[in-house]
This record gives structure tokens, sequence and C-alpha cells, in this order.
């Protein structure tokens, strides 16, 4: 039998993914390529899909077509006890009859190890994940924090080649939540195995993951490191689900250079896109963030920058930023200033101006 400390990050490859289940498609030609010791995460709305190819990854769905690759070689039709896969569920599937120990053991013990290599190497991981004060515990006397390691350290006992994690955060509060992601990163580089994280929280993919994937409809929308994905929405629908996004719809009017100016119902806005591939005529969208925006008194005529004028109709405090919205000519448009740039909250029914820098925002295929 080989030692547990001889296995290794293993590289996976999605090769033209479809599953239906009677007239639905729940994945529809999903291919992408994850590289050994790598963390991605999978990230959509409910019904995107990546459920779904989680458990085609683990063995627990079969594919209709497509294939799957561990290290070059097909294991689409592999036994899941045989992929060499750890997987965190979301309800933890703790043996509630069973220890803390004996829980994190259990998966050596399927693998014929002898229990004194079973013994301690799960208290190895017990220490890894900081639980080494409850193996004698039953899941019952565990909180949910507590019950998350449990699962996290059995997925981790027998060092799989690759962890898969289906929204394992998403029953906890939101405070515990920011500590394990914290905790899955540290374990992620200390033991450098492929971690493939499912989940709808996008704050969590952009937290924990060197690249996500965004789902929608059973196919990937756009694939990325987070900076890219956040910076660089390919649609609208990454625009506004990787975060918060205002929206402006109407034509490109002219070009100067790198700048386009572009016609928002009778509004002129410049916007600055280098290698802009979008001609006079065309219909566009562009995509501002909140926090690219700037609440200012009045209108200046000196200032280049794009400005409307609007009235404010909420407007909240946070603790790192006041959250603001304002009435225009072009709609609603939010904005998230720090509040070390505010010195206070606009006051609702207020008359401000809003700023922004043309090279702010991005540029999308109009509708």
């Amino acid at each position: 039998m080989a030692d547990i400390s001889e296995a290794s990050a293993s590289s996976l490859s999605l090769v033209g993914l479809r599953k239906t289940y009677g007239k639905v498609t729940a994945i529809d030609n999903v291919s992408f390529e994850f590289a050994a010791g790598e963390f991605v995460s999978l990230l959509g709305p409910s019904g995107s899909g990546k459920s779904t190819v989680l458990m085609a990854m683990a063995g627990f769905v079969t594919p209709d077509s497509g294939s799957i690759l561990r290290d070059g070689l097909d294991i689409t039709n592999l036994a899941p006890e045989h992929r060499q896969f750890g997987v965190v569920f979301q309800g933890y599937a703790l043996f509630p009859h069973m220890t803390v120990r004996e829980n994190i053991a259990y998966p050596l013990k399927l693998r014929g190890y002898e229990k004194q290599r079973r013994l301690e190497r799960a208290e190895e991981i017990m220490s890894m994940v900081h639980l080494g004060a409850f193996g004698d515990r039953m899941p019952s006397q565990l909180s949910g924090g507590q019950q998350q390691r449990v699962a996290l350290a059995r997925a981790l006992v027998f060092d799989p080649k690759v962890v898969l994690l289906d929204e394992p955060l998403s029953a906890l509060d939101k405070k515990m939540r920011g500590e394990l992601q914290m905790e899955l990163k540290r374990l992620h580089r200390r033991l450098g195995v492929t971690f493939v994280n499912v989940t709808h929280d996008q704050e969590e993919a952009m937290t924990m993951s060197d690249r996500i994937v965004v789902l929608q409809d059973g196919g990937i929308q756009q694939t990325g490191t987070p900076d890219e994905l956040y910076r660089a929405p390919v649609n609208r629908f990454v625009a506004d689900f990787l975060g918060s996004a205002n929206f402006f719809s109407g034509t490109v009017k002219s070009t100067h250079g790198d700048d386009l100016v572009l016609d928002i119902c009778g509004q002129t806005i410049v916007h600055t896109a280098p290698y802009s591939a979008f001609k006079v005529g065309e219909r566009v969208e562009l995509a501002v963030r909140p926090e690219s925006l700037r609440t200012c008194e009045e209108l200046d005529t000196n200032d280049e920058r794009n400005q409307l004028v609007g009235e404010v109709v909420n407007s909240s405090y946070t603790g790192r930023e006041f959250v603001t919205f304002v009435e225009t000519g072009l709609g609603v448009i939010e904005l998230r200033e720090r509040s070390d740039y505010a010195v206070q909250a606009p006051i609702e029914g207020a008359r401000v101006a809003i700023r922004w820098d043309k090279a702010a925002g991005r540029l999308l295929q109009g509708v």
C-alpha cells in the first residue's frame, strides 16, 4: 500500500461536458482546464449548472457526452472511490454515531490503513484544522463551523489529488464564513492540492480563487482571475453578477483617437477604450462600477470627466463606505464612496453632481 504522503496535486480537463434531465439541459458543452494545485471556483446562480459540473467531476453524475481527464487520463466512467478526490458536501454528511476522530479517520479505514496509522493521521489533520481538542466529541456537540472543519478534515485525511467543495460555507453566518474562507485558503497554500469550489457567493469566489468560472444556464460565460472578471467582464450578466454595476445603453456617436463619444438618452458620455472594435452607429452598453463614481455639489465646466446631475433618493452608511442612490436623467445610479473619501453621506433630496473618469467602466455589446 502506498504511503499517504505520496499523493500530489492533479490537473483536470473538462472536454465538452453535456448533461440533460429529460428535456432540461443542465450543462452544455462545458470545457475547462484546471492546473495542478490551482484553486478554482465555479460561480453562478441557482440552476446555472455549477453543481452538476462538480458532481460529474466527483463521479456521482455521468455526463451524456464529453470527457473528464485527470493528468491526461480519461476518468469519465471511473467510480467515485477510485478517483482519489476528496469531497466536502454542503450538508457536511458526518456520521452521527462516530466521534470526530472516527469520522475523520473513516476514509483511511475504507482504504485499508492499519488502525495506528489511521489514528496518527487523524490527529495530524485535526491539528491542521484546529480541532485537536475535539477528537472525542460527537458531531451533535459541535457548532456549524466546527462540523464543517470535520468534513474538510475528512476530505483531506487521505491526501487526495483534488478536493471538491460543494458550497461548503453556505449554511454559516457571515463572520464564520469569512473565517473559514481564510482557513481554506491557508490550507490550500500549505497542501498545494487542486481545489474546485462551487459557490453562488461572488465575494467568496473573489476572496479565495486563483481563477473563477462563471456559469449561467448550463454554459460558461467567462473564465479568468478575479481581477480580470471584475475589471473586464465580457457581458452584462458577468458584470452584474460579479459585483454591482450601473448600465448605460446608447450608441457610438463618434470616435476621437482612443475616445468614443456615446449618445445615451440624449446625454453625451465619453469613454476611453484603446483598441476598441466598436464602430460609429453601433449599439453599446457602458458598465460603470459604483466605486468609480464620486458625488460633488455642482457641475464643473472645466472638468473633463463625465458628469451628471440628479437628486439623492437614498443614502446609507455601512461603516467603511457611503452607499448612495441618485435619480438622474439616465435612471437611478448607485455610488459607493469610501468613508475616508467622503466626510458624510449626501442628504436625501439634495441635488448633486456625479463624476467619473472617462477610462472608468467597461464598454459592452449593446442589445
